[in-house]
């Protein structure tokens, strides 16, 4: 049995859609909607405010190694993909709206990467750097705090015995 669908979507999805086709990312668009199915019902169950952690965390300790290029880029590398998820996780579970909010994570580390991949690198007040990235990691552990008290207001009651 096959279980058809008519989606109405906007021109952002309409040029994601177009940039998966075209570069052969994914067969079809048929395809794209079975596989978002699939990682939403699973990004579903993310904890986010773990997610928020893991990102502050990590941005702190990349904060804590700007001195070191290569130190710095592999610790920016897993602030990236935790950023992504973070971004892939919020507009699961709370919509586009609010994943637009955070992608400043994603987008402040991309610039970031940017700087270290040019030779400007050298010369850039290497404490202004690590003041940015403690700045954004206090950014995501704000977010951490929000997200963490949300889940706990949203948990059932325990009954007395």
């Amino acid at each position: 049995m096959e279980n058809k669908i008519l989606v109405e979507y906007g021109p952002r999805e309409a040029d994601i859609f177009a940039d998966l086709i075209e570069n052969k990312k994914i067969p079809s668009k048929n395809e794209a909607f079975r596989r978002g199915l699939f990682a939403l019902d699973y990004l579903m169950s993310v904890d986010l405010s773990s997610l928020f952690k893991m990102l502050a965390d990590s941005l702190e300790e990349s904060a804590k190694s700007v001195k070191d290029m290569r130190t710095l880029s592999q610790r920016l590398a897993v602030s990236r993909i935790l950023a992504h998820q973070v971004v892939a996780t919020s507009a699961s579970q709370k919509g586009i709206l609010v994943a637009d909010q955070v992608d400043i994570f994603r987008a402040a580390i991309d610039e970031f990467f940017a700087l270290i991949q040019t030779d400007s690198f050298k010369s850039t007040d290497k404490e202004k750097l690590s003041f940015r990235l403690s700045t954004l990691s206090e950014f995501a552990n704000q977010f951490y705090k929000k997200e963490l008290k949300y889940s706990t207001d949203r948990l059932p009651a325990i009954p007395n015995k």
